[in-house]
This record gives C-alpha cells, structure tokens and sequence, in this order.
C-alpha cells in the first residue's frame, strides 16, 4: 500500500533520478537476459550478474511522463485487483500482486516465475504487464489504455497461522529496499539490499533490483525470490529463501561483483525512524512516544550491547568494531500501547528486524547512522554491517545471512536487558535514569551482590544510584561530567562477582 511514509522515504534517501522516458514495457519484454534458453539456476544468475559488472552500468529506464509525472493522489487511485492476483485461483499458499510503476517508483521492473520442476530444465516464464491486473480509478481512468505501463516491484501474500483471509508479508518497492511483517506487525522498518557509502556526508548510491524471479508455491511454509542488482558500481544477483509465520524470516545469499572501488559498503541494511519517547515529546502533540525502533542490539564476542537511539540535530555515527559479529538488529522492546496511545500509526506493532551471519564474515564494525528529522514520515535511522577490508574494482565478495521480522527479540540474550532510558542535560553535563529488566540472575540478587560499572569517553562519572524495585527490576541512575556542549559516549553494564549479569548499555550524548 502507498503510504506518505513510503512517499517520504524516497525522497529522503534520494530513490528519485531523473533518467530517460522510454516505452519501459516494450524494452522489459525485449531485453532477453543471457541464456535465456537454459533453465533458471541461482549459479546462473550469479554468472550473469558477473558478466554485467565486467561493463559500463546502464541507467535505468523510466516510465512514460504520463506515469513518471502522476501526482500522489492520481497514483494512489492505481491499485491492483485482488480478484486477478497470481495464483489466487489455483489453490496455492501465496498470491502474487505486482506495484504499479508511477510517481515515485517510475522504474520497470521484469517479473518471471519460476516453474517448480524447474531444476528439471523447465523454462521460465516471464510475467508480461497487464494493465488488466489493475484498477485505475477516478482520475486515473485514462491510465488504464496508456502505452508504457510496467511493474514496480510486487507483493505476497499468505494465510498467515493459517487465518482464513490471506494478508501481505512480503513487499518489494523502491531501488532494493524490501518490507517484511510477521504474523502480528505492522509495517515499520524495512530492509535494503545494499548500501554503497552511506554515512559519508556525500550523496549515496542507491543500487536498484532490477528483475526478479519468483517461485511458483508448493510449501506453504516456504517461497524463494530471486532477484538481480545494479549499480554504477556494483552488480549482484540474491537469494531469499522466506519463511512466514509469527515471526517471518529471510534467508539470504548474495554474490556481489563490484566495477570499481567504494568508500564503504553498508550489508544487510535497516532503516527505521526514532522521533522521540515521553522525555523528549513536543508539547503540541498528545502521543507520549512515536518512533518504529526504540535501540540498536548488537551479538559479538559472547556479548550483547544495546544502544538506545536518538534523534539527532545532526548526522551521527556511531561504530561498533568487533571481528566475531553474531548478529545485530533493530528493536521495538517498548510493547505497551499506552506508551504511543496512535490507533492509526501502532507503533507497539512495529517488527524487531535481526540479522544473523551465516558463516564468518571477518572483521568489520557494525554502524550506526542517526539522522535529523521533523516528521515520522522520513526514516532516519539506519544500521549496517562494513566489512573491514576496503572494496575494490574487479572484487567479489559473497554474504549469507538471516533476516528475522517479528515482535521477538532473537534468542541467547539471557541478560538483564535496558528497557528504557532516559536522558536529560544538567549543568554539569548530563544525568541518565535507567531501567533494567528481566535476565536470569539480576531478579534474584540483593543489592550487596551487584556492582554498576560505568566508563565514560569525554568525561568522568558522578554520582551513581542502584537499586531494587518490589517488581524485581532495577533501576540505575548516574551523572556524566562533561562539556554540554560536547559529545560524551558512555557504557554501563551490571556486575555479580566480577562477571557481567546485564547486556552492555551505550550511549552517545549529542549537544
């Protein structure tokens, strides 16, 4: 669905390119990938994303101004008909409905299904545009018989915990960005599938998803997507391999051939928005909390560390380095729908997004990219993995990972976790009232066997606060000493005989 938040979106990371009107249908179904004859494979694809990145990058193709130009409320009278959705008629476990290109979103993008024998040397079939497939309503009505249609991107959908009416959970729309929802979301933050010199204060590439393939469903538990990236520097073929459920994972398998070098490359990245909690809300809106995410968690080394998130008056970011990364994501923990109180928005729905490596992916540091912003439409929180070891021209390098959407947070954090934090300015500094939750051993211990443990970058530590709750949580307060008007980065965890019983909490104070 097409929401200001989608619309926001793009504008705000720079989806939007001016490029060369073409009849975008008519090349789509032209442009013959090689081997076309041969049955599709994921090797294949990887081959053909290879021999793509050995030439010069070709820009994509727009829609017809008649589509590239529509205004809002003409796209959104653009919808596809549920009753024509792919395979909705032939008893199979997921439906396909294909995005309309327009507005935002001009860019064609060809759709073939992939038959089930397909390893048996079946063809694929290409899924021509059909304007049939949509309702064009109101003021777009012409549309409808307009030459140059073509498809943006798609969705699916399924029974999900086998409800009787089948419901969205997977949607594809906009350069390489995705959204996924387990069984009990709202769509919040979403995922991408690369970042090329995000956070350098520089314009980003934006590599785009320019085919896709799309299994024909047997499983009712499991479709694979396939899908080939491009970019000025990069080409790139993917793998996602998609479970649904209440929590609905993804897994990936990327190869990525690069023309030339980048400053940095941004894997499996998130991006979500953080406007404010009760601490920091405007005084002319009532809604106590608004934002998708509420921390950055991160698994590395035996660890976990949580970093609360901030809106920033400027770009800032914060890195993480570690070369034993097991996983990192971003959180909604705040559950409580009184503490967002928007019947519309449901923020306490919003999905935790994980991402767990598959394999060792060496050295790097996990970032994290927290943008100004004055509104909840634009995104402006990202996190990403950068390898280490800089990319170069004429480089493969090759990723395998799991995506994780739901309200769960990922398993093996057996800690006290940082429920809430809050921060506040004092004229020393600044002051920070935290809340700890749950772990396996904080709720039983005293007071007399715990220790706070507290460094500080920038400055020094005041005076410290620990103590018990009657509902077993605890609660930690401190003061930082240090210029307010410099940055301060501080860590906090929770000691029993000398080994910690919490996660890391972290914090970047930002004047």
């Amino acid at each position: 669905m097409l929401t200001y938040r989608t619309i926001a979106l793009c504008l705000a990371t720079g989806v939007l390119t001016t490029t060369r009107p073409l009849d975008v249908a008519a090349e789509l179904a032209t442009a013959s990938p090689p081997d076309a004859e041969q049955p599709f494979s994921f090797d294949r694809l990887v081959a053909r994303a290879e021999k793509m990145a050995g030439s010069k990058h070709q820009p994509p193709v727009a829609a017809p101004p008649a589509f590239a130009q529509l205004t809002y409320d003409r796209y959104r009278m653009i919808s596809p008909r549920f009753e024509k959705a792919r395979w909705r008629d032939e008893d199979l476990p997921f439906w396909l409905e294909p995005h309309h290109a327009g507005f935002l979103f001009p860019f064609g993008k060809r759709l073939n299904e992939v038959g089930r024998d397909e390893a048996e040397g079946q063809s694929t079939e290409q899924i021509p545009f059909d304007p049939a497939l949509f309702q064009y309503r109101g003021s777009a009505a012409p549309l409808a018989d307009t030459p140059g249609g073509a498809y943006a991107g798609f969705r699916l959908l399924t029974r999900l915990l086998d409800r009787p009416n089948p419901q969205e959970f997977l949607s594809f729309l906009g350069a390489s960005y995705f959204r996924v929802l387990g069984a009990f979301d709202w769509y919040g933050a979403s995922v991408r599938g690369l970042a090329i010199d995000v956070g350098l204060g520089s314009p980003e590439e934006f590599p785009r998803f320019i085919e896709f393939w799309i299994e024909r469903p047997e499983d009712k538990n499991k479709i694979t997507v396939w899908a080939l990236l491009d970019g000025p520097a990069v080409a790139g073929a993917y793998q996602f391999e998609v479970f649904p459920g209440e929590t609905t994972r993804v897994a990936v398998t990327c190869a990525l051939f690069f023309r030339h070098g980048v400053q940095k490359v941004g894997v499996a990245p998130i991006t979500s928005m953080w406007m404010w909690e009760a601490w920091s809300k405007p005084s002319d809106d009532p809604r106590p909390e608004v934002h998708d995410s509420d921390g950055l968690l991160i698994e590395a080394s035996g660890r976990w560390t949580w970093r609360p998130l901030v809106r920033a008056d400027r770009t800032v970011v914060s890195s993480f380095p570690t070369d034993a990364l097991a996983g990192f994501g971003l959180m909604q923990r705040d559950r409580e729908y009184e503490n967002y109180a928007d019947n519309e928005a449901r923020y306490h729905l919003r999905p935790n997004v994980w991402v767990k490596p598959r394999g060792d992916w060496g050295a790097g540091r996990v970032e994290l990219l927290e943008l100004s912003s004055t509104h909840e439409g634009f995104d402006n929180i990202g996190a990403y993995w950068v390898p280490a070891e800089p990319v170069r021209g004429g480089q493969r390098h090759d990723f395998r990972y799991e995506l994780s959407f739901g309200q769960r947070e990922p398993e093996g954090n057996y800690q006290a976790r940082f429920a809430h934090t809050i921060p506040r300015a004092t004229q020393q500094g600044s002051s920070y009232f935290l809340v700890l939750e749950g772990g396996d051993e904080l709720p039983n211990l005293e007071r007399n066997n715990v220790e706070p443990v507290i460094n500080v970058e920038g400055g020094s530590v005041g005076e410290v606060r620990f103590e018990k709750q009657p509902d077993n949580n605890w609660v930690l307060s401190f003061d930082l000493h240090h210029d307010p008007a410099s940055p301060v980065t501080a860590t906090a965890e929770i000691h029993a005989d000398g080994r910690p019983v919490s996660e890391t909490w972290s914090y970047t104070w930002t004047p």
